[in-house]
């Protein structure tokens, strides 16, 4: 299977940050956000999620501003005032694509939830992430498979399972692959994945 390509960006990731750790969008703690922000991308890359250059400007951009915060010569100004003002005008168009998108997931099945919320990207990533530590201390990626086909046949059997009852291997490959193939199946428009409220468990189905 060839690396997975994912449209969200880094302002994206940063507003996952924002939100995962309850943080002020006015007041961010820069150091920390700038060492989670590099730990995303290394374990995005070890289990080949493909990412434009753009995350790695975004990247030298925290380090910088990071920089400057403990810096003297930058007192009379935060330096993170150009990256909160970015993520806030960024936010209300994100707001207003996700309301519309929302209300046209299931507008042509007949199968209809009433009320839903979609995971973002980093949202599944950070429950995968939490599979993974629970299952390996330690692992590397050396090849994997496509695994569409399995998820399609455990869906139509098992209905509406869990996202964690999806990955039951004990070999890192396997998971790995079967998440990525997830991720194309819900590019496709395959396979739905959704919360039924926020902080309540991931669940997967058929479209």
């Amino acid at each position: 299977m060839n690396r997975f390509r994912i449209s969200e960006n880094s302002l994206d990731l940063l507003l996952h940050l924002i939100h995962k750790n309850k943080i002020d969008i006015s007041d961010i703690p820069i150091g920390l956000i700038a060492e989670e922000y590099l730990d995303y991308l290394k374990f995005m890359n070890s289990i080949n999620v493909d990412f434009s250059n753009e995350f790695f400007i975004m990247a030298a951009k925290l380090v910088h501003i990071r920089s400057c915060s403990i810096s003297s010569h930058f007192e009379e100004m935060d330096p993170r005032e150009e990256i909160t003002h970015i993520l806030l005008d960024y936010l209300k168009k994100k707001d207003i694509s996700s309301m519309l998108e929302n209300r046209g997931v299931y507008q042509d099945s007949t199968d209809v939830i009433e009320d839903f919320f979609l995971p973002s990207f980093f949202e599944l990533l950070d429950a995968f992430r939490e599979i993974m530590k629970r299952r390996f201390k330690s692992w590397k990626i050396k090849s994997l498979p496509d695994r569409r086909e399995e998820i399609v046949g455990f869906l139509q059997e098992k209905k509406e399972p869990l996202f964690d009852d999806l990955f039951d291997e004990n070999i890192p490959e396997e998971i790995v692959a079967k998440f990525l193939s997830l991720l194309d199946l819900v590019r496709q428009g395959v396979i739905f994945i959704y919360q039924p409220l926020p902080e309540k468990s991931i669940k997967i189905k058929l479209k």
